[in-house]
C-alpha cells in the first residue's frame, strides 16, 4: 500500500533542484497562477524504479473547474505511450476524450500488443483533478497573511 505523497511549495525552480540533490521526488506538479486563481497545474509523477512515468497538464478556467486535461503515459513495459486528451464542460462531465497509442522507441502509431500493461493501478488510469480545490496541494496555495 503506497502512501501519498508529501507535498512542499518551493519558490524557484533554482530552490526545488537545489532540494532533489538530497531528496527522492516522485511526484512533482508546477502550478501557474494569476491574480490568486490558479490556470495551470502541470503534474509529472512517476515509479522509483525508472520503469514508467505520467504527465498530465491541467487547464482550469476562471472558475476553478477544469477545462482540458492532458496526459502522457510511457513504460518500459510494451514499450509504448499513450496520448490522452480530456475536454470538460463547467459540471466536469467529460465532452471529449481522444486516444492515442505509440511506440516507445519509432514514436509511430501502432496498436496495443498482447500482453502491454494498459492498467496498472495509477500509473495509467485516468489521473485529473476537475477543480482547483481538489489538487492535492491546495492549502499551500493560500495566500499567507502576515
Amino acid at each position: 500500500n503506497e502512501s501519498k505523497p508529501e507535498w512542499k511549495k518551493y519558490n524557484s525552480e533554482k530552490e526545488f533542484e537545489k532540494a532533489r540533490e538530497t531528496v527522492e521526488s516522485y511526484d512533482i506538479a508546477y502550478v501557474w497562477r494569476k491574480n490568486g486563481k490558479t490556470l495551470m497545474a502541470n503534474f509529472t509523477i512517476s515509479s522509483p524504479s525508472g520503469d514508467w512515468v505520467k504527465y498530465v497538464n491541467h487547464f482550469f478556467r476562471e472558475d476553478g473547474t477544469l477545462a482540458k486535461a492532458e496526459s502522457e503515459f510511457r513504460t518500459f513495459h510494451g514499450n509504448f505511450i499513450l496520448l490522452q486528451d480530456f475536454y470538460f464542460d463547467r459540471k466536469s462531465t467529460i465532452l471529449k476524450k481522444t486516444s492515442k497509442y505509440l511506440d516507445l522507441e519509432t514514436k509511430k502509431t501502432k496498436n496495443p500488443d498482447k500482453g502491454d500493461i494498459l492498467d496498472n493501478g495509477d500509473n495509467i488510469n485516468e489521473v485529473y483533478y476537475k477543480k482547483t480545490s481538489k489538487l492535492p496541494f491546495t492549502s499551500l496555495l493560500r495566500k499567507r497573511r502576515k
